[in-house]
């Protein structure tokens, strides 16, 4: 079984990170999929944004701890222009898995609302396009429910969330 590490990317990372998104484009074009490739996401968020948000200590990765290859990563910005409640979260912007890697996307997820709950964040919070019968099965099954819709130009997105608080069982008695 491989052995994952999850982490903060370092600005070397940033380009590998970014071809794995032009990859998944080019596969949505393959499979006839209209999803970033519709919304010229490349365009939208290109190189230098990445690099932006790398150097604002927001962009984390999944990198196989042997090889080092990064094989899923993400924006986890603690606030987001869609919600505005003031609630504690991260946020899971331009997410991406590496294409044949199977389970690496989950892996990620898993370990964003690990750190979320020890960081004392409420909830992992992202949105989904609309129309997007995989993502809507993919994050239900996570336990992602919907809390309202958002847009931005052409983009129709479901907001979700999922509470990652810890409950009273999780907490050790006090002696």
């Amino acid at each position: 079984m491989r052995k994952y590490t999850f982490r903060k990317a370092s600005v070397k990372e940033i380009s590998q990170l970014f071809h794995l998104i032009l990859e998944r484009m080019e596969w949505m074009d393959e499979e006839g999929i209209e999803h970033w490739n519709k919304y010229s996401y490349d365009t939208l968020y290109p190189l230098s944004y990445y690099e932006e948000k790398c150097e604002q200590g927001e962009l984390y990765v999944l990198a196989d701890t042997e090889t080092g290859e990064i094989v899923s990563g993400a924006v986890l910005p603690q606030t987001d222009p869609y919600w505005n409640d003031n609630e504690p979260a991260y946020y899971i912007h331009n997410f991406v898995a590496k294409l044949g890697v199977r389970g690496a996307g989950s892996r990620f997820v898993e370990e964003v609302e690990k750190m979320a709950r020890a960081k004392g964040r409420k909830y992992v919070r992202l949105d989904v396009l609309a129309t997007s019968k995989e993502l809507t099965e993919y994050y239900d099954q996570r336990g992602y429910v919907v809390k309202g819709r958002c847009q931005a130009g052409d983009y129709v997105g479901i907001l979700r969330e999922k509470s990652v608080a810890a409950s009273v069982s999780d907490t050790p008695d006090q002696i």
